[in-house]
């Protein structure tokens, strides 16, 4: 208060000295106006504080969700892709698997002691070159391919002729012991042999790739005795490059 004019403090507004009590109380009611506006305008920050910090939330849940179902989408496109691929494959040859079932129902009439690697069918077959033992070494590839290279002093029956064999080999308890390139159709010979009631029959399981890999040496008619120092079940490009021939 001065010179006649007091002012509020809490509301900056000036007014007249008259009647000071009437004064403080309008100046009361306005800080108290005051106060409460400040009061809402707190409330309505913390509520659009909450407010930014709810969208800010709810844009990342989206964000995240939309990543997570397109690596969702992805992951089964994927799987429908190798699905397609894996039918495509089986509808070329239908019976491939089916081929594979007979052959694993005719190796399992083989034995488990019946079945030997590449080392142990060595030594039985020194064993037999040098005459300590007696044993039928048959190998069942085609004809081309026994004609390309085969083990030394071995014999060789076609695994389409297995039939025959009942017609060269008539005693059941005769020691024979079988392979082809590696072990898939000297599974259907020695199974038809256990089938047809021979009791003595083994399985080398490695054949000649087997062979060829351990260093062991071959031979044919035409060259002699050889090792195979890199076995290939196709031709190379090197080789499929001739002109002439």
């Amino acid at each position: 208060m001065n010179g006649g004019t007091f002012r509020c403090a809490e509301a900056m507004t000036p007014f007249e000295t008259p009647h000071l009590a009437n004064r403080l109380d309008v100046c009361r009611r306005i800080s108290y106006i005051d106060g409460d506006i400040r009061i809402r305008k707190q409330k309505e920050v913390k509520i659009d504080y909450f407010r930014v910090k709810k969208n800010t939330l709810l844009m990342f849940y989206k964000r995240e969700g939309f990543k997570m179902r397109k690596r969702i989408i992805i992951a089964l496109s994927i799987m429908l892709i190798f699905g397609a691929a894996s039918l495509t494959f089986a509808g070329d040859n239908p019976l491939r698997s089916e081929e594979k079932k007979v052959n694993a129902s005719f190796a399992a009439l083989i034995p488990a002691d019946k079945i030997i690697d590449v080392d142990q069918f060595y030594q039985v077959y020194q064993n037999i070159m040098t005459g300590k033992k007696k044993a039928y070494l048959i190998d069942v590839r085609s004809y081309p391919e026994f004609d390309a290279f085969h083990i030394e002093g071995t014999d060789h029956i076609n695994s389409g002729l297995m039939y025959t064999i009942p017609k060269k080999i008539k005693d059941p308890t005769a020691e024979i012991y079988v392979w082809c390139r590696t072990s898939h159709r000297a599974k259907y010979t020695v199974g038809f042999l256990y089938k047809y009631g021979y009791k003595n029959v083994w399985l080398y399981k490695g054949g000649v790739v087997g062979w060829a890999k351990a260093g062991h040496p071959f031979v044919n008619k035409y060259t002699g005795k050889f090792k195979i120092t890199e076995y290939r079940k196709h031709p190379s490009d090197a080789e499929n490059s001739y002109r002439i021939r």
